[in-house]
């Protein structure tokens, strides 16, 4: 190596040690710190993220499955079907992630798994949190589950709970946690008043779809405002179907 070269390496680095002096460690990591009233994008990963125009009147939280520690490639695609929907509805949505190991896949992260309320319950800072940092303080929202996340907020509406646990939320939408056997428990003894649910159900979602639309039948029974959407496809979230979905309930909004 010439001296003409060593000189110059001998330069960048004298200046990337000055710019980590100067600006902090943090400026190369690749992890942003954010303050109260800054989001995160989707990139940034840790407890929740934001998409869609910031300003609007629409917001919506969503729950995911159960997924690794950073966005599976599942979540990235259903991530890229919310991006098109919040972009063309002039949605805001804070994609709060889950943090439990999940009992039969610990590498996983799940938002509960019995959907007790001690569970509902160990949710709520980072839902709270979420909604807080991408719609600002005390601003309503409507609730999208898929999967796990579709469960656990299936659980809070049929034991008509939902809006007692999540005050600034409204109606609720469940993709891909449709499966349940049987009849509901006694109590409550009727869901009237408990809020509405949308479920999407998947015709080639084998373990997770509304077989003979007994989950419908059952919520029925006890006055439940449910409507069920089924779609042609697999454990997902349907583009067309979910954003005509969307566009339904937040009509009164606009």
């Amino acid at each position: 190596m010439n001296a003409k070269y060593r000189n110059i390496i001998v330069r960048i680095s004298f200046v990337a040690i000055c710019s980590i002096f100067l600006l902090g460690p943090e400026s190369y990591s690749s992890e942003r710190k954010v303050t109260k009233n800054q989001t995160r994008s989707p990139s940034d990963d840790i407890s929740f993220s934001c998409m869609g125009p910031e300003g609007s009147k629409i917001n919506l939280v969503y729950l995911h499955g159960m997924d690794s520690a950073t966005p599976s490639q599942q979540e990235q695609t259903n991530r890229g079907v919310l991006a098109k929907i919040a972009n063309e509805l002039n949605i805001r949505i804070a994609l709060p992630r889950a943090s439990k190991p999940c009992p039969t896949q610990p590498n996983s992260v799940c938002w509960g798994w019995s959907f007790n309320q001690s569970e509902i319950d160990s949710t709520k800072g980072t839902i709270e949190a979420a909604a807080q940092n991408c719609f600002g303080t005390k601003a309503h929202y409507g609730m999208l589950g898929f999967s796990n996340g579709g469960y656990l907020l299936s659980q809070a509406y049929r034991s008509c709970t939902l809006q007692t646990n999540f005050p600034d939320g409204g109606w609720l939408a469940i993709v891909g946690a449709a499966r349940y056997s049987g009849n509901l428990p006694v109590q409550p003894a009727s869901l009237k008043g408990c809020g509405s649910l949308t479920i999407l159900s998947g015709s080639e979602d084998q373990y997770n779809s509304d077989l003979n639309q007994n989950y419908l039948h059952v919520l029925a029974a006890k006055g439940a405002d449910a409507t069920e959407i089924p779609y042609s496809g697999g454990h997902l979230l349907p583009y067309p179907e979910l954003k005509t979905a969307l566009e339904k309930l937040f009509a009164p909004l606009k």
